[in-house]
């Protein structure tokens, strides 16, 4: 939407709505007013065109905007650095390292590069799980870098503490030890009133504030019960974490377990990874409409096993609340369609192995379809973050989160699939327009309204001054840190004692 448009209208398109009752539907139009989707049909007309902007979406793939439900965007300034870590590295590296020296001038370029970065590759709604808050000031500076960007998201205020910096290195640390966990508890409270008052609600604004909770090996099933009776006491509308990180489970956590027993589960949390559930626990997320969000690269990549999404999608259907993230900017793209694809194509393998070990020889079908990861992306994800009536899908009465993804160049002529196109052939290059809660953000293939120059001079600048500050504490950071002799127990153990007090060195 535009100063002087009241309505914008999507002409001739290949629509892929994601709505079950409408499905794919192609030379159609969508008429958006305000910032809601009033009509899908064929042909439609307009009473007044001088208040009404056209988009010409002639060979063109019309979709939802998609949900990245897990992401660190702090970590913008950082990519490429972690594409080659372990876990193992990238938890002591940025949890004890890299988080303590970030400026709230830092966080500010890094979420807002990270959103933008979003926008272009057609992500309308993210989850912000922010653990790079030293001060007050850095989450304030997160805030009105996501508020900028215009994207729809929720900002979750990571309770826990990156470590002060020990010496000779504290003068580069701005992670502030009186900041403690009370104080965390007090400043979560004020910046519910001083941003998000009087109506904290994705139903009321683009922009909410939710809780990231500690890590559970160092907070306990019971610490992250307490953390979540605290958000639901200031009536946030979500709470994130980390559960069950597959191999480096130690497999006697069993949060969620812990969680359901104290009734502690509800629709207000989203959980991320989780391939060291058990069904017991995989059934308690269902029945309490939790949502869950697979990472598949960063989860693949790191050791955290493989993705659980369809495990819980197989075993219990539409009742399971599953999306899809990106994690870490250090080590992937913002590429959710990127996410998707690798998703089904790890899938495919994993039930084609399963089918041979079963010895009926080689699979003569492939059940696992694009359309499948789409709905992750899309509509699966809405639902994990609790505002599937909200967005999600192409759908009469929901707000205008909508990508447009020309079929123009050699990569994407022709389309005889549209949802398999979108899937398995489209990048970020190739979408020409997106609209968030009505409004386009970018156009002709550009966000709008973004100082690129000047923006990607800053990123490299404060990119470069962390770089080096790292290596002056840890020579050859970006190698890896880890050695195959180290004792994995000891390192958690370090880790635990750094993240849990503040303080200690790895």
């Amino acid at each position: 939407m535009t100063d002087t448009n009241t309505s914008i209208i999507i002409k001739h398109g290949t629509v892929i709505t994601m709505d079950p009752a409408l499905g794919v539907l192609r030379d159609c139009d969508i008429l958006i007013e305000g910032n809601t989707i009033t009509k899908i049909a064929p042909n439609i007309t307009i009473s007044d065109a001088s208040t009404t902007r056209t988009i010409d979406a002639t060979n063109c793939l019309v979709s939802p905007g998609y949900i990245d439900g897990h992401h660190h965007l702090w970590q913008q300034l950082l990519r490429s650095v972690g594409s080659d870590w372990s876990l193992a590295d990238y938890v002591v590296a940025m949890r004890t390292c890299f988080g303590s020296l970030y400026t709230p001038a830092d966080v500010y370029t890094a979420t807002y590069a990270g959103a933008i970065d979003l926008l272009h590759h057609g992500v309308t709604t993210v989850v912000d799980h922010c653990h790079a808050i030293n001060t007050p000031a850095h989450a304030d500076a997160a805030i009105s870098a996501l508020a900028a960007s215009r994207i729809r998201a929720a900002f979750c205020y990571g309770l826990y503490a990156n470590p002060p910096l020990p010496d000779p290195f504290s003068s580069l640390s701005t992670a502030d030890p009186a900041f403690t966990p009370a104080a965390r508890r007090a400043d979560l409270a004020r910046v519910l009133a001083q941003h998000f008052s009087p109506d904290n609600t994705w139903a009321h604004r683009p922009l909410v504030l939710g809780l990231a909770a500690n890590e559970p090996e160092t907070a306990g099933a019971a610490g992250i019960a307490d953390e979540i009776a605290y958000a639901r006491s200031l009536r946030l509308p979500l709470v994130t974490a980390h559960v069950a990180i597959g191999h480096y489970d130690t497999g006697t956590l069993r949060v969620v377990q812990a969680l359901a027993e104290e009734r502690a589960l509800g629709a207000d949390l989203l959980f991320a990874h989780g391939a060291a559930w058990t069904d017991e626990e995989c059934a308690a997320l269902v029945r309490a409409r939790c949502g869950v969000v697979a990472t598949p690269e960063t989860e693949m990549a790191m050791g955290m096993g493989h993705p659980v999404a369809f495990r819980i999608v197989d075993g219990w259907g539409g009742e399971a609340k599953v999306g899809l993230g990106v994690d870490v900017a250090c080590a992937v793209s913002n590429d959710v369609v990127a996410q998707a694809r690798l998703l089904l194509q790890a899938q495919r393998a994993r039930d084609n192995e399963r089918y041979a070990e079963k010895g009926r020889g080689p699979p003569l079908v492939c059940p696992r379809k694009a359309v499948d990861v789409l709905r992750l992306a899309t509509q699966g994800g809405a639902d994990a973050l609790g505002i599937g009536e909200l967005v999600g899908s192409l759908t009469v009465g929901k707000r205008a989160d909508v990508v447009v993804t020309a079929c123009e160049d050699v990569g994407m002529v022709p389309v005889v699939d549209p949802v398999a196109m979108l899937v398995c052939y489209s990048n970020s290059s190739h979408i020409r327009t997106v609209l968030v809660d009505g409004r386009v953000v970018k156009d002709g293939g550009k966000v709008l309204d973004v100082d690129w120059e000047t923006l990607r001079e800053d990123v490299r600048e404060r990119s470069e001054r962390l770089i080096k500050a790292s290596e002056s504490i840890v020579p050859e950071l970006m190698k890896g840190i880890s050695k195959e002799e180290d004792n994995f127990d000891e390192i958690m153990r370090k880790l635990s004692e750094a993240l849990g007090a503040g303080k200690g060195e790895l």
